[in-house]
Parts: structure tokens; C-alpha cells; sequence
């Protein structure tokens, strides 16, 4: 059986692996050529391998270390059970497991791209990408398309967003896997908040953290409170300027701030996992869904809850992983949707989630949560924004940023960090 935690201990030392030999040029095979039904039936018996049967074709997956669970024993002992009683099944497969970084130097696109370039011999059959990588590759022409008709999932398996995720023309270059997104969390021992409108809660005096900075442009939850405000959906990637929907998100900052329900401290952090254990406090607190159910998991008392808008109806913003095909050789095409149609299985999403504490994508596997968080999810799917990069890094996205943070740090009022937003952008 596979050793993940074994991996782990090599982990830095195989972050960067390319083939120094030359290897043979293989022909693209469209993946949508292979099959016309799906190549594994999520009920399908495993097969019993004999004695004398051994692997022919050795499939290359590299899995992203943000996946792994490095931090949970159950994690590397569910995985490992999972691709061993995928090799029973398919004998003539043999799973190679490599751990990748998720990003920065030597992480798993960075990778990609240079074996790609030297040794295309060295590139996986089969990983996963976090969406802003999947846009990425996807444009460099490193990712196979594939066919619906060949998986065990279609768009009816997930919520309409989630599908927009893998889909690019309409054509699937993906299979959501694992999903990220944000809302609030406070002690389920504090009486439940019944709304999330901006006007209620500083009715209220409902305090309010989150994580404010942007290492890139424009905070998630500025977006998204902007967004539901009433600006215009980005159309392409394409943030335009809304004056009312920034006037009035500027109006709730200036508010809080001078209430002292939100702190200038809210600007040091660029993501939930930022904060200095803030779940400890008795106030709400922006999390991402992995970080509520690492909670949840070390019997911390929470409650969910909605990001403050203008609305107070539930809304969120959406990240996450998705199956990928790269090798183009006709085999190793096959052999890599085989091993995703396993992994994509119900149970076997629901279990390795529950490991790893991240929320699934597929609707069926997210059934099998709490039903009161199954609900929740649920109901934040009626209105998701798609965290593409473009959508946050742009000359509009850094002039909202600007005007946000001086409201809340004091250096401004609402009405001119409005007016320096309006001059930055038509200037």
C-alpha cells in the first residue's frame, strides 16, 4: 500500500523532477475520441488481481501538498487505501504519487510549464489545479479537453457555478474536485444572527472581522460585497466602476469603522488563514469552508453564517481544485480518466474530504456533510463569484482596494475615497 506520510518526508527534496533522457514524441489523442460511455461504473466490483499479473502502463499523478493533509494520519491512510484498491481493480495500472508544492518556486504549474518545454516525458498523466493555475494552463494549451460522455459526473452532478469552474467555450478541460469558499463563523454558544444586511447589523452592533488586505488588488470580500451591492456582473474577467454600489459599501465601512465594530487590523490580513486564531473570540469572522471544518473537526462550538452586504441574502465567493488531464498519449489518456472516474466516486469523495477537511464539489459527496452545513453550502450557491484573476487584478480592483482601505483605516471619509476611486479609474 502507498505510504503517503513516507512521501512526506521526501517532500522538499522532489519538489522539482524532469526526465533528463530524451523521450519520444507522442501523438495528441483527443480524450473525447476515447470511449462512448464512462470507463468505470461508480458501482463497478473490483476486479481480483492474480499472482502473476503485473502493471504494464505506470500512471503519473502529482498531487498538490494544499491536498495532501500533510497535518492528518487519516488523510495519507485514506488516500493510500483508495489508489491501492484502484490498482486491485485495474491491475495493469500502477499509480506513481508525487507531491508537489501547490505554488511558488518549484510548485506544481511552475513545474509543468518547464517539463513541458525540456522533458515533456516528465510531465503527470493526471493532477489537480487550483482554478487560477487550471485558467492558466489551460491557455498555455497544457490541459487535454475532455468529453462529459467519458466521466461517471456531468453538470448535473454539480451546482451551475461549479460547472462554469471547468468549463472554457463550453467545453470541459476539468473536473471540479474540492471547492473553497467563504463565510462567516461565530460560537454557536452566542445567540443566532437573523440578518446579514448591512443596516441590521450596525443596528445591532455586531462586530466584524475578516480579512481586508489584497497582496494582489482587491480583497475577496470587498469584491463580493461590492458585486452584491449592485454593480454590474464582470463580464469576461471585466470589473467596471458602479458608483452607488461603492457608495453604499463605503457608507457600511465609515459606519463600522467610527462604531468601532470593525478594526483597521482587518487591513494586515490578506486571507483567513492569517489571523492569529481569531476563531477563539466571540465575533463573527470571515473563514474559508476548510478552515470552518479544520474547526469543526477540533470540536471548536460554531455556527455558520453569511458575509455582511447590502442585502443580507447569501452570497460567496468560489475556489477550488479540478481534476486534470495533461499526458496526450492515447493510453495514458485512458488510464488517467479511469483513475479520476474512482477518485470521483461519492463515498470515496466524501471520505478523503472528511480527512483532509475541505469541501467537496460534487453535490452528492457534499450530502454527506452535517445536514445543517450541507444546507448552508447549498443556499451560497445562489449567488457565487468566480475568483478569476483578471477579476481581481485590475486598475478598477485596486482603486475599489484603495477607497476601502482608506475608509476603514480613518484616512478618509466615504465620500472622497468615492471621489479618488472615480479620478483614479476614468483617469
Amino acid at each position: 500500500m502507498l505510504d503517503l506520510r513516507l512521501l512526506v518526508t521526501t517532500f522538499i527534496a522532489t519538489l522539482f523532477v524532469v526526465a533528463c533522457s530524451p523521450v519520444a514524441t507522442e501523438t495528441p489523442t483527443a480524450i473525447s475520441q476515447a470511449t462512448d460511455s464512462p470507463l468505470l461504473s461508480p458501482t463497478q466490483p473490483a476486479a481480483t488481481a492474480t499472482p502473476t499479473e503485473r502493471p504494464n502502463l505506470t500512471l503519473r499523478f502529482w498531487l498538490p501538498d494544499s491536498l495532501a493533509g500533510l497535518d492528518s494520519v487519516d488523510a495519507g491512510d485514506v488516500l493510500s487505501e483508495q489508489i491501492s484498491e484502484f490498482e486491485q481493480s485495474f491491475p495493469d495500472i500502477q499509480v506513481e504519487l508525487r507531491l508537489r508544492a501547490a505554488s511558488g518556486t518549484g510548485g506544481l504549474l511552475e513545474t509543468m510549464n518547464t517539463a513541458a518545454q525540456v522533458a515533456p516525458g516528465a510531465l503527470p498523466d493526471v493532477t489537480l489545479l487550483r482554478l487560477q493555475d487550471f485558467l492558466v494552463a489551460a491557455q498555455e494549451g497544457l490541459l487535454q479537453p475532455l468529453n462529459e460522455r467519458d466521466l461517471i459526473v456531468g453538470a448535473d452532478d454539480f451546482a451551475p457555478d461549479v460547472v462554469d469552474m471547468a468549463q472554457i467555450d463550453n467545453v470541459w478541460f476539468g473536473v471540479p474536485s474540492t471547492l473553497e469558499i467563504l463565510h462567516v463563523a461565530y460560537s454557536s454558544t452566542e445567540p443566532t444572527i437573523e440578518s446579514w444586511r448591512f443596516d441590521q447589523l450596525l443596528a445591532a452592533r455586531v462586530p466584524f472581522l475578516f480579512p481586508g488586505m489584497s497582496e494582489n488588488g482587491l480583497s475577496p470580500v470587498f469584491l463580493l460585497q461590492y458585486l452584491v451591492a449592485g454593480s454590474q456582473e464582470p463580464s469576461n474577467g471585466v470589473l467596471t466602476l458602479d458608483e452607488n454600489a461603492l457608495r453604499a459599501t463605503l457608507r457600511f465601512y465609515e459606519r463600522a469603522a467610527s462604531d468601532g465594530l470593525v478594526s483597521p487590523t482587518a487591513l494586515e490580513y490578506s486571507a483567513p488563514e492569517r489571523y492569529p486564531d481569531a476563531l477563539n473570540e466571540d465575533i463573527p469572522t470571515v473563514v474559508t469552508s476548510s478552515l470552518y471544518l479544520r474547526a469543526l473537526g477540533e470540536d471548536r462550538q460554531l455556527q455558520p453564517g453569511y458575509i455582511p452586504t447590502t442585502t443580507g441574502e447569501p452570497a460567496t465567493t468560489l475556489d477550488g481544485w479540478l481534476w486534470v488531464v495533461i499526458r496526450t498519449g492515447n493510453e495514458q489518456q485512458l488510464a488517467a480518466l479511469r483513475f479520476i472516474n474512482w477518485m470521483l466516486d461519492a463515498q470515496r469523495q466524501s471520505d478523503y474530504h472528511k480527512a483532509t477537511h475541505m469541501l467537496p464539489a460534487a453535490l452528492a459527496a457534499q450530502r454527506q456533510l452535517d445536514p445543517d452545513y450541507a444546507i448552508f453550502v447549498e443556499s451560497l450557491f445562489q449567488n457565487a463569484v468566480l475568483l478569476e484573476p483578471d477579476l481581481t487584478n485590475n486598475l478598477t480592483a485596486r482603486a475599489l482596494q484603495s477607497a476601502y482601505t482608506a475608509v476603514i483605516s480613518g484616512q478618509s471619509t466615504a465620500a472622497d475615497a468615492l471621489s479618488n476611486a472615480v479620478a483614479q479609474i476614468g483617469g
